[in-house]
């Protein structure tokens, strides 16, 4: 996982600097003035831990946008020059005013692999945004706060950061150390009162590639640890061989795939789909509250479909009044059930779901059914993470004005005053 495939480097690879907002324009844009004259300082050191909640949570998230997204070579990775704005809530700031001094990143622990060492060339800046998290714009400008500073980096160019290699820690379930540091040219004044959310501005010219094979190079990939929608799982729901189970035409039942997006306790979208079918089979979707896992379960399952003809076949989800949905195959056998929206408020609950298409089965001169295979679709907690992400890639110059937005999303920053 430490390479994302090999090709030849560039023939050259140029630093770009980015352009500067400071100035006495910059602090009128939009008729506002600025609450800069924020005290004194603590002169308390310390450090915390954005988005709150995560320092002793390993997750599954990782932050691709300044991690392993960015590589400078020829060919579909070459995603640099790249913006990124990352915002946290203010209010999730443990100290009302700080010099902060050092942002510090930990690796993702899910991957047992060590990460090499690499560089990356980079500017980034800071300020105090009026915009919430949840409130932030696909206009990186209009996110910025008036206080915006520079604090890796000169003259609003870029500099180099040198990452060490970073080794997997067996720790248990415990995330890693926060071992990825950079340390800043000039310390950001952070008030709570400037606004409501922190806003982290990296601008990536290039990533430096330090690992050859052969005439080839190979990009270097950092698993940042990161916050983020997670969307649920799903487990099989069958305990027979599905070897004989088969269509008419020879083919097993086999299911080809999901659209997951309503797996998480916001709700949304949810679709499954199966393949190898004959053309024109006519079926039926359904989703279930019961798999053959269920305690308790008022349904004896797994039922032999030997009953209606098809004896290497079984039937695994529940048999209340649930949701049934048709579909017929198209010409490349492909069938696909109407998408459905998963409610909100169902984090933590599952679902289960199966299909079953009219056909011979192979070998048998009567019309029967065939059953596909079952899933357990297991539906992650609502994620309103204070946290958001903006990002922009292959950007040019002069840099886009607007770029993607993520929310509940960003890098795991411990940040040091």
């Amino acid at each position: 996982m430490l390479a994302a495939g090999a090709v030849a480097p560039p023939s050259r690879l140029e630093v770009r600097s980015p352009p500067t907002r400071s100035g006495l324009g910059g602090l009128l844009r939009r008729g506002r003035v600025a609450a800069l004259c924020i005290g004194p300082l603590s002169a308390q050191t310390g450090t915390f831990v954005l988005p709150k909640g995560s320092e002793a949570i390993q997750n599954l998230v990782v932050d691709q946008r300044l991690g392993w997204q960015g590589y400078d070579s020829r060919g579909t990775f070459a995603y640099t020059p790249m913006h990124v704005q990352e915002g946290y809530g203010t209010a999730d700031v443990p100290v009302t005013t700080a010099k902060l001094q050092k942002l510090t990143f930990r690796r993702n622990n899910y991957f047992s692999t060590t990460i090499q060492a690499s560089s990356t060339d980079l500017a980034i800046h800071m300020s105090t945004s009026w915009r919430t998290t949840e409130g932030w714009s696909e206009s990186f400008k209009d996110n910025e706060g008036l206080d915006r500073a520079q604090v890796f980096g000169t003259g609003g160019g870029t500099r180099k950061l040198d990452w060490p290699e970073t080794p997997y820690v067996d720790n248990g379930k415990q995330p890693a150390p926060f071992t990825l540091a950079i340390p800043f040219d000039a310390p950001f004044p952070f008030a709570r009162s400037n606004g409501r959310s922190l806003a982290i501005d990296y601008w990536i010219a290039r990533r430096l590639c330090t690992i050859t094979s052969g005439s080839s190079t190979l990009h270097q990939v950092i698993w940042l640890d990161g916050e983020g929608t997670v969307y649920g799982s799903f487990a099989n729901n069958y305990s027979k061989s599905l070897a004989k189970c088969t269509y008419s035409n020879g083919q097993g039942v086999r299911w080809a795939g999901s659209s997951t997006g309503g797996l998480t306790g916001k709700g949304g979208p949810f679709r499954s789909y199966w393949n190898g079918i004959p053309m024109g089979t006519v079926g039926v979707a359904t989703l279930s509250g019961y798999g053959i896992d269920s305690v308790p379960n008022p349904y004896s399952l797994p039922i032999d479909m030997k009953l209606v003809g098809s004896p290497d076949c079984e039937w695994d989800v529940g048999l209340e009044t649930g949701i049934w949905l048709a579909m017929v195959a198209d010409t490349t056998g492909y069938a696909s059930m109407p998408t459905v929206m998963i409610p909100a408020g169902l984090g933590g609950a599952a679902f289960y779901d199966q299909a079953l298409f009219f056909d011979k089965p192979n070998g048998t001169s009567t019309s029967g059914l065939i059953a596909t295979p079952s899933h357990k679709w297991s539906i992650s907690p609502a994620n309103d993470l204070p946290c958001v992400t903006l990002y922009r890639l292959q950007d040019g110059f002069p840099p886009a004005l607007t770029g993607t937005l993520q929310p509940n999303s960003a890098a795991v920053c411990q940040f040091t005053y």
